[in-house]
This record gives structure tokens, C-alpha cells and sequence, in this order.
């Protein structure tokens, strides 16, 4: 009798566990790209308003930057989006006057671009940009761009550009360079907008 009295009680008690089980996993998010040309290519004009330093003692801008990358259409669940390829070494220069240089040489891989978030109201999808490959030279001082987090924005084909991580270099002895600027793995302003063409749609769904 005890014996399927506690029978019982277990069943009921399994019963009563069966509702709070493992919750059902949330649907993946598919990211949606549609862009005209077939190659998935795109050029940006714009500019880059603010490469500023955390103290705020070095802050560059270049004021016409052509860029080039691909974006193909698709749907995929990875949030990759594309990749920027090259662009222009544009003149570019310091609070100071400084002449400085902002590139991403054709001949590497690029930045790849990977979505973050994405507010369906405003069409626009947050992004972090990886892989680097964006270089910036001036005077006594030399860094990549590695690591950068941005938006893109449907409605008017904008892409823009926030903040980033930058690598400092090291001259051919090994000394470092930016000395009293940067150091390694700082975390920069990075303020930039390009308007791309054709005009891409990105959603996620």
C-alpha cells in the first residue's frame, strides 16, 4: 500500500515537473540582405569626421574618403553581412595640422562585417566591423583599426562607423611608434558616414 501510495505521489509530481521543463529555444534570427548588383559590390562616399584618441590629443579627420566592398544578397543566420575591400588613400590631417593617411589596401582580406542588433522602426542594423585592415599614418605614428562598431541604415543607404580598438605598430628596430598617442588596444572614437550605392536593404526577420 505505502508502496504505491509513494508510486503515486511520484507520478503526480513528475506530472507537475512536465510544464517546467526546458523552455523552447528562440527562433534564430535570419538576417535578409537584397542589393541590385548581382556581384553583391558597393562604393561609399563620405568622410571621416572624428579618429580621436582617448585623451582627446590626437584627433584626425579626412574629409573625402571613397571606399569599395561587397555586400551579396542573401539570407543567412550568422549575421555576416559583407566585407569592405579598399579604398582611396584620402589626405587626411590633424587638430595640428599634421598630414596623416587613412587606407584599406585592396591586397588584404578586408573588414568583415557581422550584425549585431537591428531596430526594425528605424531600419537600421547595429554592426561590429572584424579583421581590421584599416591603416592610419602620420606623423611618428602608425595603427590599424581592428576591431570597430557602426550602424547601417536602410533609408538613406548610410553607413556609418562609431568607435573601434586600434593595434599600434612598431618601427623596423621594434621601438613603438604613437608614443604619448595610443597605445596598443585602446579603444578610439571612430566617427565616419559613407552613403553607399546601389542602395542596400538589410532586415532581419
Amino acid at each position: 500500500m505505502r508502496l504505491s501510495r509513494i508510486a503515486a505521489v511520484t507520478a503526480a509530481a513528475a506530472a507537475m515537473i512536465v510544464p517546467f521543463g526546458v523552455p523552447a529555444q528562440a527562433a534564430t534570427p535570419v538576417w535578409n540582405i537584397v542589393n541590385p548588383n548581382a556581384n553583391g559590390s558597393f562604393t561609399g562616399t563620405g568622410a571621416v569626421s572624428a579618429i580621436k584618441n582617448p585623451s582627446g590629443s590626437l584627433v584626425i579627420s579626412c574629409p573625402a574618403v571613397a571606399l569599395t566592398g561587397v555586400m551579396p544578397s542573401g539570407s543567412n543566420t550568422s549575421g555576416y553581412l559583407g566585407r569592405l575591400v579598399s579604398s582611396n588613400p584620402p589626405p587626411c590631417s590633424d587638430q595640428a595640422g599634421g598630414s596623416w593617411q587613412l587606407f584599406i589596401p585592396s591586397s588584404m582580406v578586408g573588414s568583415s562585417l557581422h550584425a549585431t542588433g537591428y531596430d526594425a522602426a528605424a531600419g537600421r542594423t547595429s554592426f561590429n566591423g572584424m579583421t581590421g585592415n584599416i591603416f592610419v599614418v602620420g606623423p611618428n605614428c602608425g595603427f590599424e583599426i581592428d576591431t570597430f562598431s557602426g550602424t547601417y541604415t536602410n533609408a538613406t543607404s548610410t553607413l556609418a562607423t562609431t568607435s573601434g580598438h586600434v593595434r599600434v605598430g612598431a618601427t623596423s628596430d621594434g621601438k613603438p611608434t604613437c608614443v604619448g598617442l595610443l597605445n596598443d588596444l585602446d579603444t578610439i572614437t571612430f566617427a565616419s558616414s559613407f552613403t553607399l550605392s546601389p542602395a542596400i536593404t538589410v532586415t532581419r526577420s
